[in-house]
């Protein structure tokens, strides 16, 4: 029995997928690191490189989607460790999107953190600006009373 041309696309798709992955995995590494070194510029070029590849998964599973509907039991493989191959990389393409969720997560977090900070950062120098201010105010009108004194005394 020679395997269905189906089969054959599906082991592409899977395989395509499962490399679109890893490399999506290697630029949220490289997002975790420009995050934490505030490379705001380098973080831009890597987070945009990362939607070029989502757009790419997203083709892939648009067409990976045409086969669910087909039951995996009545697909026909060139061989058993065909088949097997790809059940294997259907597994490390659940561990890989497991793992870039909790980059992700990670990423969001210390943005989250960083933010905070520098909002709060903002908070301390306006308020150190309003003290200014009004020390600088309440000194000038001293300034003046006591020179007023001085005049008159």
């Amino acid at each position: 029995m020679s395997p269905q041309p189906c089969t054959e696309r599906l082991l592409q798709l899977v395989q395509t997928k499962l490399h679109l992955l890893e490399q999506l995995h290697t630029f949220s590494l490289q997002q975790a690191d420009w995050i934490a070194t505030q490379e705001t510029e380098e973080l831009l070029r890597c987070l945009s490189r990362k939607n070029e590849i989502l757009d790419s998964l997203q083709t892939v599973q648009a067409e990976m989607q045409s086969y669910a509907s087909q039951p995996a039991e009545q697909r026909i493989w060139a061989s058993p460790e065909q088949r097997k191959a790809c059940q294997q990389m259907l597994a490390k393409i659940e561990q890989r999107l497991t793992s870039l969720l909790q980059l992700d997560q990670h990423a969001v977090e210390t943005m989250q953190e960083s933010r905070d900070l520098i909002a709060s950062q903002l908070t301390q120098v306006a308020s150190a600006g309003v003290l200014a201010q009004a020390y600088q105010g309440s000194s000038s009108e001293a300034f003046a009373s006591s020179a007023q004194l001085n005049l008159e005394g």
